[in-house]
């Protein structure tokens, strides 16, 4: 899997709907009325869903046919909400109030748990619980970076985004295109203490942010390298009504790797269905080998760290990629002119010192797998491709149908 880093419409099939049903509403921890923040929004048995923001707040829009379906929240440690389409329609904008799962023990372990053997035993059945066909997902992309703890923003993106994602147990990489797009006119540059001026790194990769965060298939991921990896039962979490086991993972040795590679080592969380063995949901962060690592590689940004969220959601007796999110903490030290760049009177290595923080998300929102075919190839983006630098114009109406995240509210 590679690593995601901060560097210096002919012939396709979109899923919006005409005569649209929109869902509006926020999700609160019903214990202390605090934001429940990403909790999933989708309809029962369907693949059309979204996710709520930071702020617990979400939209979704439908078409005419899931009017008679009902409407289901999910979020990992509480009881899922069920209300249906055509009472939260009336009641639009919800609010959506989560009780909390007290997970009885008994009912997830019944046995000592090996986390080890649990983590061979999901290896053997992803091509049992994962699609090995290919399939498009259809989702909502954002990328920006901002300043802190200033707020002020120098990349803002997002889009709707199509990706082909060849089986799960194939080494045919993903296809990416984007369907629609839209960027702010931003500051491209950042203004440090001593008034000069630094070019804010642009963000490569993105588009393919759910091919690359594919944990079940990216072969570098612990789940293809348990030698080098210590695994730890944690006890059970849950999704509704969904028991998992939470098995913790780190890394126990750094590997010397050549000068070319890009050192990747993780430490985090693994939830995993007790009965299936499939991986629902991964939250991990570089180690901080790899942060070190980092340093090394692009002098003057020092990365702060480096946090993963997965999620996967069931779709027709199959797991698919939900959502992912990476979020980049970054310090900007300082900056020097690649040669033959610098302006005159200009000196040549700048002092920045300012924080920047990057968040990149997809949310899957329309699965099809039937009838699938790989994408022409004028339409394919770059495998590093930036997302923000394609052509892109911003207008407040310009979703319409489309389900996307909702921005913050500052």
């Amino acid at each position: 899997m590679k690593t995601l880093l901060l560097i210096v419409l002919m012939g396709w099939c979109t899923f919006s709907y005409a005569q649209t049903i929109t869902i509006e509403g926020r999700v609160l921890d019903i214990s202390n009325n605090q934001p429940v923040p990403f909790a999933g929004v989708g309809i029962v048995g369907k693949s059309v869903g979204t996710v709520a923001n930071e702020q617990g707040r979400f939209s979704l829009k439908l078409s005419q046919q899931y009017a008679s379906e009902v409407l289901v929240i999910n979020c990992m440690g509480f009881e899922s909400y069920q209300i249906p389409v055509k009472a939260a329609i009336q009641s639009s904008p919800l609010e959506i109030k989560l009780n909390v799962n007290a997970i009885r023990l008994k009912e997830v372990v019944v046995k000592p748990v090996n986390p080890t053997e649990i983590i061979y035993q999901v290896v053997a059945l992803i091509p049992q619980n994962y699609d090995q066909n290919p399939s498009i997902i259809e989702g909502f992309y954002r990328e920006s970076v901002k300043q802190v703890p200033a707020n002020q923003y120098f990349a803002f993106s997002e889009g709707v985004i199509q990706l082909y994602k060849s089986g799960v147990d194939t080494n045919i990489p993903d296809q990416a295109r984007m369907i629609k797009g839209r960027k702010k006119e931003l500051p491209t540059a950042v203004v440090t203490v001593q008034n000069d001026t630094c070019p804010i790194p642009s963000i490569t990769n993105g588009p393919y942010l759910g091919y690359f965060l594919d944990v079940v298939r990216a072969r570098d991921f612990p789940l293809y390298d348990l030698n080098s990896y210590t695994f730890e039962y944690d006890g059970a979490q849950s999704i509704g009504n969904t028991f998992l086991y939470k098995i913790n993972f780190k890394n126990n040795s750094v590997t010397k790797r050549s000068a070319n590679q890009r050192f990747a080592t993780y430490k985090g969380t693994l939830y995993i269905e007790t009965e299936s063995l499939a991986v629902v949901k991964a939250e991990y962060e570089l180690s901080d080998a790899a942060l070190r690592q980092y340093e090394l590689s692009y002098p003057g940004i020092r990365l702060k760290n480096r946090k993963y969220i997965i999620n996967y959601a069931p779709f027709e007796g199959k797991w698919y990629l939900h959502d992912a999110r990476v979020v980049n903490d970054f310090e900007y030290e300082y900056y020097v002119w690649p040669k033959g760049t610098r302006p005159k009177n200009a000196p040549k290595r700048i002092d920045v010192g300012v924080g920047l923080h990057n968040q990149m998300a997809f949310v899957t929102t329309h699965i099809r797998n039937r009838n699938v075919q790989k994408f022409p190839l004028n339409q394919i983006l770059k495998i590093d491709a930036s997302f923000s630098e394609q052509s892109m114009t911003f207008d407040d109406d310009f979703w319409k149908d489309f389900n996307i995240i909702e921005e913050e509210e500052n």
